[in-house]
């Protein structure tokens, strides 16, 4: 029964404290970073894909000081509930942000019967982004608003 209760209140602390964070710092361990192909990058922990909710501002380092470039393939899929997607700024230190890897926010779940409810609303790109891979976005049906900034030059 205690444990029972503990894992109930660290669910509704973890729910509470994450809801309302607009700037999520890396330094929350909301976050796996990888390098992969000498490309530092971030994804959202499993754990937090169906707790983070609301508007969500991606860090520029990682913790231990290191520029992020790319946001993993499938980083943010299915992570349902939140709204917006920011990326931190910083007047002393430029995104690096190139990439957003394939499937990075894709929306699609075949053992879960398709397509998954998502609230994901509006994207602001950093200016410093080049690349937006295959089906990223896929089936984010309520994304209204993306701004594709002049630095793209693949998509």
């Amino acid at each position: 029964m205690d444990t029972q209760v503990a894992q109930a209140n660290f669910s509704a602390y973890a729910y509470m404290a994450i809801e309302n964070v607009l700037t999520t710092p890396s330094h929350l361990n909301l976050f796996n970073f990888a390098t992969v192909s000498g490309m530092r990058e971030i994804s959202l922990k499993p754990a937090y894909r169906n707790i983070l909710s609301g508007k969500v501002t991606l860090p520029l380092k990682d913790k231990d000081g290191t520029p992020i470039v790319a946001i993993a393939e499938s980083g943010f899929a299915l992570a349902t509930k939140i709204t917006h997607i920011y990326f931190e700024q910083n007047a002393n230190f430029t995104s690096k942000y190139t990439t957003i890897k394939d499937k990075a926010f894709y929306n699609y779940n075949v053992s879960a019967g398709g397509v998954q409810n998502s609230v994901l609303e509006t994207v602001v790109l950093p200016d410093s982004l080049l690349y937006i891979k295959q089906e990223a976005f896929f089936a984010q049906r309520n994304l209204k608003n993306i701004n594709l900034p002049d630095s793209i030059v693949e998509i």
